[in-house]
């Protein structure tokens, strides 16, 4: 078994009887797969998004092709990845007081910000010829609202890049379209809780700028390899974003902040204090992937550990 999220029973590794294949079952309360799975479908085939393969309502006899026990609960089949999540990752050089690679920080966020071009604008930009830039007109932005480090996952499965894993974003059991959010079929009270750590100034009005600034907080978790930021949410109207946070200018002159200052920069805009300051899902691809190529030959290839 693996730890459980917020709002599922547990997370079990499980082996397709017939084909032999490694897969994840998450276990939901009954009838509580519907919006997930709903989401994982719409969102099918991006490398950057974890993939659905079936799921299972309770005591269905398909569970059979897993195992011969009954079950109680909604059971989503998802891709499993063998090299965890980032939490274990920062958690491992946390123990061993050591700073994660620039390099694969920059991939991080340019996987994440792949991902919330999908979920924001209905692109799936590692296989469409149009212009990258082309929103889907039909699209219904889906907000993702749970991206913290245990919802990170990492798989070997990148043939593209031997130096790095493959990231990919999980955990869509927070997830709500905007229509549905316009429409008042969902509210703030009637949506599954978040991590109160990662919720933005807005609190709980939540928009495709508040996925943003959670990037920009997983970010800072890895460049100060903590699992979750250090202090609570913003309560006072006088709170100004993460500025108690982010990356201080005192760091820089005391050498004292490991990483450049182009990725400093990515990471302050994702923290705005208000949505519509923040960069959106395509100017935020745009700026890593512009960043990316500046720093092409002063990153070191450091492999994880």
């Amino acid at each position: 078994s693996c730890p459980g999220g917020s709002f599922n029973k547990g997370i079990w590794i499980v082996q397709h009887m017939n084909t032999g294949k490694i897969l994840l079952c998450k276990n939901v309360p009954a009838r509580g797969s519907d919006v997930e799975v709903k989401m994982l479908k719409l969102l099918q085939d991006h490398p950057n998004v974890t993939h659905i393969y079936d799921c299972i309502p309770g005591n269905w006899e398909s569970w059979q092709k897993y195992s011969e026990q009954p079950c109680a609960w909604d059971k989503i089949i998802l891709e499993y990845c063998d090299r965890g999540t980032l939490a274990t990752l920062i958690e491992r050089y946390q123990n061993l007081n050591l700073s994660i690679p620039e390099a694969f920080i920059w991939k991080v966020l340019e996987s994440l910000a792949e991902a919330l071009r999908y979920l924001h604008a209905g692109r799936n930009l590692k296989f469409e010829n149009e212009e990258w830039h082309t929103p889907n007109a039909n699209w219904d932005p889906i907000i993702h609202r749970d991206i913290i480090p245990s919802n990170i996952f990492l798989s070997s499965t990148d043939h593209s890049d031997p130096l790095y894993p493959r990231v990919v974003l999980g955990d869509f059991g927070c997830a709500v379209t905007s229509s549905d959010l316009l429409e008042g079929k969902e509210s703030p009270d009637s949506l599954p809780h978040q991590d109160p750590f990662f919720l933005g100034p807005e609190r709980r009005e939540h928009s495709t700028y508040s996925d943003v600034y959670q990037i920009g907080i997983v970010a800072w978790c890895l460049c100060y390899r903590v699992v979750s930021p250090p202090i609570a949410p913003p309560e006072a109207s006088t709170y100004q974003g993460f500025s108690i946070l982010p990356i201080q200018d005192d760091e820089i002159t005391n050498g004292m902040w490991a990483y450049s200052e182009d990725l400093r920069q990515v990471i302050s805009s994702c923290l705005r204090y208000t949505g519509v300051d923040r960069p959106d899902s395509k100017e935020l691809l745009e700026s890593i992937q512009n960043a990316r190529r500046g720093l092409q030959d002063k990153l070191k290839d450091e492999m994880l550990l």
